[in-house]
């Protein structure tokens, strides 16, 4: 694993600068759309760019170490302000004069040719910054360049960039091919720019991020290819959004900043001042092991916490030591409380193991208390049945209503269990619980039927109400009934119905009004030639 100099760090993430420059050009923008309709100042946004852009450039003077890289920039600063100086004469002092405007436009092409070139040189002397003439290779795109600036300026009379109609004293101007070339001319530079810088950058950490300035020159020279290709400035609602000039500006300075920011340009600058107010115990040493720079911690022998590492660097080394004090200390604690979160997590897990058991059993307790609560005016009637009076014997008929009642008891206390809280049952188990009732049924000489047409997953609520209405129209009718048929439909909907020859014992009338709306099922009964006939069903059923 590469070992990166601390100081290194500190130098290439400094992102403050970078957010800075950015946020300014945010915020000179959005003047740009406000003016002059909200701030009465023509030109201001032009003179804002401008000073952003010297700023920029002095700044670069103080950070950057290479005088000669500094210089290039720092022109290109100037001519950069020189490109907002042009276009706010142009439009704003000499917009009267069609010759002296378009003169000023020529001349804009100065920093259009020469920042990207000078730009390159900057690049190119960060790569041979140890050459005698770092320039020597590339000089000839001096006059290639220069050539290029001749013809702009002399356009009147060549016609060689932009073919000029005059007509009712004014005048439409078209591109010549040497115009295209001058465009393809500026981003080839500019994009050997970040080639350049990124051969010369040894360091992985920055070339792993090598995306930051080129997703920015790549954000700008979008901007600049949509102004290019539409043929002028973007207008919404009648606002100007952006004009080329300050997507140059743009271009020139924030990849430049991104290049700062990772690494690919040096910037560091005041070693001395750094070592001996860094709390980072550092030094730097020649080939030869002769201090050069030291830092007031540095200490060359250690000590039984600190551990002294070194990194190979241009001309030398860098020393720095670690303190692994705070890392032992750290340790000893850490494996305390990890002994106490240990026996912390095993009492949390027992708490919690004996809190779901007791909710568990509370569960248990609710469910069985109200099983027994709605079970129990069936659970007095068996208890009736069965108690002998004068020491009688049993008579058949109480025998088989005790059954019937204990059968119910067990299956609907079954189905509660099934149905809690709102889990959907199976039709299946309805027809399971009507089939054993039926059997008793039978040994008092009733004839029953049961027929299931389909089977599915249904409310519990659909399947207690079902149940609990073949129970009460059994006993309401028993005595009178000869025969009973039930028929559960359960396939694309849910249907009980239920016929038997006891007419006039059950009022299917009144039976769970309030229960049966809420759940959203319908009762129905219909007399026809001694039998009547008792469905209960979905709504959605009905309605369909």
């Amino acid at each position: 694993m590469e070992q990166v100099n601390p100081l290194y760090k500190l130098r290439a993430y400094s992102v403050r600068p970078l957010l800075l420059l950015i946020g300014a050009f945010v915020f000179i923008w959005f003047i740009n759309l406000i003016t002059p309709s909200i701030i009465p100042i023509h030109g201001l946004a032009s003179v804002l760019y401008g000073a952003l852009v010297l700023i920029w450039g002095v700044s670069v003077s103080w950070r950057i170490p290479e005088k000669n890289v500094s210089r290039l920039l720092n022109m290109g600063a100037i001519l950069t302000c020189l490109l907002f100086v042009l276009r706010l004469s142009r439009w704003n002092f000499f917009d009267y004069s069609e010759t002296i405007s378009r003169y000023l436009w020529y001349l804009m092409y100065i920093p259009f040719l020469f920042v990207p070139l000078l730009s390159f040189f900057a690049a190119v002397l960060t790569k041979n910054r140890n050459s005698q003439k770092p320039l020597k290779h590339v000089l000839f795109l001096l006059p290639v360049t220069s050539l290029l600036l001749i013809l702009v300026l002399t356009n009147d009379i060549t016609g060689a960039i932009f073919s000029i109609e005059y007509k009712n004293g004014g005048y439409t101007y078209h591109y010549r091919p040497v115009y295209y070339f001058i465009v393809v001319w500026e981003i080839v530079i500019s994009i050997l720019v970040f080639v350049v810088l990124m051969k010369c950058c040894n360091l992985s950490l920055s070339r792993r991020r090598w995306y930051v300035p080129a997703g920015l020159f790549a954000t700008g020279l979008s901007a600049l290819l949509a102004y290019m290709i539409h043929g002028g400035s973007f207008y919404l609602h009648g606002i100007n959004l952006y004009n080329v000039q300050e997507v140059w500006a743009f271009i020139f300075t924030v990849p430049w900043e991104a290049c700062i920011f990772i690494g690919l340009l040096p910037s560091n600058s005041g070693y001395g001042a750094l070592f001996s107010a860094s709390h980072v115990g550092a030094g730097i040493l020649d080939k030869k092991g002769s201090v050069i720079y030291v830092s007031e911690n540095f200490d060359l022998k250690g000590s039984a916490n600190t551990v002294i590492k070194k990194h190979s660097i241009n001309g030398g080394e860098v020393l720095w030591t670690e303190d692994h004090t705070g890392i032992i200390e750290a340790n000893r604690k850490l494996k305390n409380l990890t002994e106490e979160m240990i026996a912390e997590n095993e009492l949390i897990e027992e708490e919690n193991k004996i809190a779901a058991e007791k909710n568990a059993l509370m569960e248990r307790n609710r469910l069985y208390e109200t099983i027994a609560k709605s079970l129990e005016p069936e659970l007095t009637g068996i208890r009736k049945l069965l108690t002998k009076k004068d020491n009688s014997s049993f008579d058949k008929e109480s025998i088989i209503e005790a059954s019937i009642l204990g059968v119910y008891v067990k299956r609907r206390a079954n189905l509660m269990f099934l149905a809690d809280k709102g889990k959907a049952v199976s039709s299946t188990e309805l027809f399971l619980s009507i089939r054993e009732t039926m059997e008793y049924l039978e040994l008092g000489g009733c004839a029953t039927e049961l027929t299931e047409d389909g089977s599915m997953e249904i409310p519990g609520k659909f399947v207690l109400l079902s149940y609990d209405l073949f129970k009460d129209i059994v006993m309401a009718s028993r005595e009178s009934m000869h025969a009973c048929l039930v028929k559960i439909h359960a396939t694309d909907s849910f249907k009980v119905t239920i016929q038997t020859d006891a007419v006039g014992f059950f009022k299917a009338k009144e039976w769970h009004e309030n229960e049966l709306a809420s759940c959203g099922l319908m009762l129905t009964e219909q007399l026809e030639d001694d039998t009547v006939t008792i469905s209960i069903f979905s709504e959605r059923r009905d309605e369909s």
